[in-house]
């Protein structure tokens, strides 16, 4: 029975994580054409590598919160790297989990365009709606959501990526562009930004984590979740590089020329990537912001603020949040990797000796 409950809750918390990860940037396409297709088949190595890392980082978060009985993200972070640094790091992460939430914003707004010429701010009004339906049900809403998304985003992912790799016929291959490791550095970016926003809910999910295995277990699921559906995605995009460099809904292009089931297939598994992490950043920032503004506005009206700014801020546009916005941000995620993991290693082992 235990073990039963250990597995669901493992499940439940790779769900939560993996639709982290699988945002509107990464079922674009754009983000695995900016940071690994440009390296050539390098990148699938690069990509291997930023899985590895968020599989780790993933574990050592949830297996912290477990352990301390951690309550929430800024709790976490003063945990890892003192009060005074912790919460300046918790303001520059919150930042940027708005700036992501307004970027799955833009990027529904951006394939709706391309896909059925929708308007594109209506596109963007819609998808906050959906959000701000969502965040009424405050974690609950989190998890559940991304209990019935997840395995929609992996199972839909899987068949349209393997359906392009198979079908492609006129593949034009990119020539490797950088050195034996150089393909490291944007694999690095990209699994720090993508864990400023992963770290910031999974140190909310302590009720969820009933104990360290299933800490474990859910980070490694997810790992691997991540790359497999990853690779689906990477190949036909590596295979028509060309084509697609300037194209802001990389994959959407390709499944149009596959007709209308693989598009149709590829718009649900889209929808769904963008959902469950408009959901998920917009309640981690909800969860900062509130308790400071709580003397002055109710909860319900921080959510409310919260998704309005986000439908402004989207109107930025797509691909400068991608190849602009992601990347600054990604330099602050590599001191965050490195404080967390360096608290993993040796600060649980002072605090015991303490």
């Amino acid at each position: 029975m235990k073990a039963g409950i250990e597995s669901k809750k493992a499940l439940a918390a790779a769900g939560v994580f993996i639709s982290l990860m699988v945002g509107a940037g990464f079922a674009t396409g754009r983000e695995l054409l900016t940071f690994f297709a440009k390296s050539g088949a390098l990148g699938v190595a690069g990509f291997a590598v930023s899985c590895a890392v968020l599989a780790l980082c993933g574990w050592a978060v949830m297996d912290i919160t477990f352990r301390r009985r951690i309550r929430g993200y800024s709790e976490f972070m003063s945990l890892v790297l003192g009060k005074r640094l912790g919460r300046v790091m918790v303001f520059l992460v919150n930042i940027f989990i708005f700036v992501m939430m307004a970027t799955m914003f833009s990027g529904f707004g951006e394939a709706m365009t391309q896909a059925v010429s929708f308007n594109y701010s209506a596109g963007v009004i819609f998808m906050a709606a959906l959000c701000f339906l969502t965040f009424l049900f405050d974690l609950k809403g989190i998890v559940r959501v991304s209990a019935v998304l997840a395995p929609v985003l992996v199972v839909g992912g899987l068949f349209f990526g393997i359906f392009q790799v198979l079908t492609d016929t006129a593949a034009v291959f990119l020539p490797f562009r950088t050195g034996a490791f150089g393909f490291l550095w944007p694999a690095a970016i990209y699994a720090s930004y993508n864990l400023l926003t992963a770290v910031s809910v999974l140190s909310t999910m302590g009720n969820e984590i009933v104990s360290r295995k299933t800490a474990k277990r859910a980070a490694f699921i997810s790992g691997a979740v991540i790359f497999i559906l990853g690779l689906a995605f990477l190949a036909p995009i590596y295979l028509n590089f060309n084509m697609l460099r300037d194209v802001p809904v990389p994959l959407l292009a390709l499944a149009e020329r596959g007709g209308g089931g693989i598009e149709a297939v590829y718009l649900v598994v889209l929808i769904a990537a963008i959902f469950t992490t408009s959901v998920s950043s917009g309640f981690a920032v909800i969860e900062w912001l509130h308790p400071l503004v709580k003397k002055r506005l109710s909860r319900t009206a921080v959510k409310i603020l919260v998704t309005l700014a986000g439908v402004l801020l989207a109107h930025i546009g797509f691909n400068a949040f991608i190849e602009k916005a992601y990347p600054l941000f990604g330099y602050i995620g590599l001191f965050q990797i490195a404080a967390i993991l360096l608290y993993f290693a040796f600060g649980e082992k002072e605090t015991a000796a303490a």
